[in-house]
């Protein structure tokens, strides 16, 4: 899998809102390998999206095409200053949830040590964790140098804040510490009203 994460301040949110719908009704289908995205605007007015395709070929292949490069400039008329790309073909998907079902999504990103122990950990602790969260739909974890942005997608704003405000049990406990102690610079971005796309499922 290979992912694109792209991060901007958004201007008109109805635009790049109606941008959105546009693109997965006019250009989804000819997007060869495009699997998904997650993103949405923050209450802050930040947008964050995650694009993902089957591989970096096909993402290449659709960003050369020039109705993607006419899209792209009139998504750039309602966005402030240039929007940060992040390309990585270092991408886990955790759960095997309907991610196109989440009710709020929350990006993490952050700066890490030890990129290969980070993964590990994340890996040994969603699969011990997520039974135990039955709000948490699954998650995307795209790894760059450096750092991370992990897209975590619930039910429920609601379920998710009850869920978090439970304590991690004891088996999970010494390796969240130890994930935490690598972890530096997080920022959260929350999003009440995501925007979801699959080839099945369009943007509300």
């Amino acid at each position: 899998m290979f992912a694109q994460f792209i991060a901007a301040k958004v201007s008109d949110q109805a635009a790049y809102t109606e941008h959105m719908r546009h693109w997965h009704q006019e250009q989804s289908e000819r997007a060869d390998g495009w699997l998904m995205g997650i993103g949405g605007v923050t209450a802050e007015g930040k947008s964050v999206m995650m694009v993902l395709f089957e591989s970096e070929e096909q993402a290449r292949r659709n960003s050369d095409r020039p109705e993607q490069s006419d899209w792209w400039r009139a998504l750039l008329t309602c966005l402030e200053g240039t929007p940060e790309v992040i390309d990585s073909a270092m991408v886990d998907r955790f759960g095997s949830g309907n991610l196109m079902q989440a009710g709020f999504v929350q990006f993490m990103r952050g700066q890490v040590q030890d990129q290969g122990r980070a993964r590990h950990l994340v890996q040994q602790m969603s699969d011990d964790f997520m039974p135990m969260r039955p709000d948490i739909i699954g998650s995307v974890c795209v790894w760059y140098p450096g750092g991370f942005v992990d897209a975590v997608c619930f039910t429920s704003e609601a379920e998710a804040r009850r869920g978090e405000s439970q304590p991690f049990p004891d088996e999970l406990a010494e390796a969240w510490g130890q994930m935490e102690a690598m972890m530096s610079d997080l920022s959260y971005y929350d999003l009440t009203e995501p925007v979801l796309m699959s080839r099945e499922h369009a943007p509300a």
